[in-house]
């Protein structure tokens, strides 16, 4: 029976296409799996040219050197996309332990009267080096403003009186979730968790 010389070529292709969807999908490290498979296409286009040099396919042979060409140009992109050092996305983040405490005051700054409501401390933590600060360090140091805290939390729109802001938190730290009450009769600037319900008595109070 004649062997079919197809048939480790065609499994190879399988082998490469099926690391490339669980890359997709998640079931493997996206970037690790990419580069993987890129590398397997850069093989696998090597031998296609040789075996296309070989039988005197010179066009089939230029177009696998064409394709080996952008296999090692996107190899080289995702091995530096995965070695490279990766850049925090915000600049900060709030973290605020929540507990049952009543409103109180933290620190006066900028003009506005800062508080927390239903929250044992509130922290920021700088993303590039992970160093920790009381809120008022932070704004005393120039680490943070109030208009920076805002600008990364999402406001409730249509409110009159007030601004309320909700930040989602970041995974990569605990207690994260907070919103941020703005009293603009007042300047009042107060820190809650991140389920809090609005009511009138947080700005009366």
């Amino acid at each position: 029976m004649k062997k079919n010389k197809n048939i480790p070529m065609i499994l190879f292709a399988m082998a490469i296409v099926i690391l490339m969807l669980v890359s997709v999908t998640g079931v493997i490290d996206e970037q690790i799996g990419m580069c993987i498979s890129l590398f397997l296409v850069i093989i696998f286009t090597l031998i296609l040219a040789g075996t296309a040099h070989k039988n005197g396919l010179m066009l089939i042979e230029i177009l696998m050197i064409v394709f080996m060409v952008i296999g090692v140009a996107l190899f080289g992109i995702n091995i530096y996309n995965l070695v490279k050092e990766e850049v925090p996305k915000y600049e900060f983040q709030i973290v605020a332990t929540p507990n049952e405490s009543p409103k109180q005051k933290l620190l006066s700054f900028d003009g506005y009267d800062f508080y927390s409501l239903n929250l044992s401390e509130v922290k920021v933590t700088m993303s590039k080096d992970k160093t920790t600060h009381t809120l008022n360090e932070a704004f005393q140091n120039g680490l943070v403003t109030l208009e920076k805290i805002q600008s990364l939390m999402i406001p409730n729109e249509g409110t009159v009186g007030y601004k309320i802001y909700y930040d989602g938190g970041q995974k990569d730290f605990d207690n994260s979730q907070y919103s941020l009450v703005v009293c603009e009769n007042k300047k009042e600037a107060i820190f809650t968790t991140y389920d809090y319900v609005y009511s009138e008595d947080i700005c009366q109070n």
